[in-house]
């Protein structure tokens, strides 16, 4: 095309015509890679460069959504909780997790589950369940549940329990919480995992 150096014609009548002298000549100091905050140099500074998965919010742009409680597949689970469990929002896979818990390794992707195993002192008992690696960052939190018999009232939350990380996957992982013998004085025989969204 006739135009092909057209921008760089353009840019070169701008800078003759406003520096071309020395009295004229463009004398800012390019700034430091040390302060800049739009072309930025990770072997310099890293603080804001993002970590892991952005936002539930800016998810829910990309993909088009502004309701985090719609079911786009209809697969029972909320967009809050495809984008905490790290499933696709287009496929129905509300299935649970399959993972090797022994040997540390994630098989595939799903709905918190319970994991038991005997030990040589009695039983592994555990709750698991995958989470976003910067949960905190992103504004998601994992509240285990536990209850002796579903109904209304009896769930009881226990944000409590130390984590344990079991394998890595991306910008999520696979971790467990020990499973309560008991909630509320009686046996603790059903779990659900609460999802929540910070509210900035």
């Amino acid at each position: 095309p006739v135009n092909i150096l057209g921008e760089q014609v353009a840019l070169s009548s701008y800078l003759q015509s406003r520096y071309a002298t020395p009295a004229t000549a463009y004398d800012i100091a390019e700034t430091t890679p040390a302060l800049d905050t739009r072309i930025q140099s990770t072997a310099v500074r890293t603080d804001t460069v993002p970590n892991g998965l952005a936002t539930f919010d800016i998810w829910l742009a990309d993909n088009g959504l502004n309701n985090g409680n719609s079911d786009g597949d209809s697969d029972g689970l909320s967009e809050l909780q495809e984008f905490a469990f790290g499933l696709n929002r287009n496929s129905s896979d509300n299935a649970g997790l399959s993972a090797n818990i022994p040997n540390g390794t994630l098989t595939a992707r799903g709905t918190p589950t319970i994991y038991s195993a005997p030990t040589p002192v009695g039983q592994d008992f555990r709750y698991v369940f995958i989470r976003v690696k910067n949960a905190t960052s992103v504004g998601i939190t994992y509240t285990p549940q536990f209850s002796n018999d579903m109904a209304e009232g009896t769930w009881e939350s226990r944000g409590d329990l130390p984590i344990t990380v079991i394998a890595s996957d991306g910008d999520y992982e696979l971790v467990s919480v020990k499973y309560p013998f008991f909630t509320q004085g009686k046996k603790a025989q059903f779990a659900r995992m609460a999802v929540s969204q910070s509210q900035n």
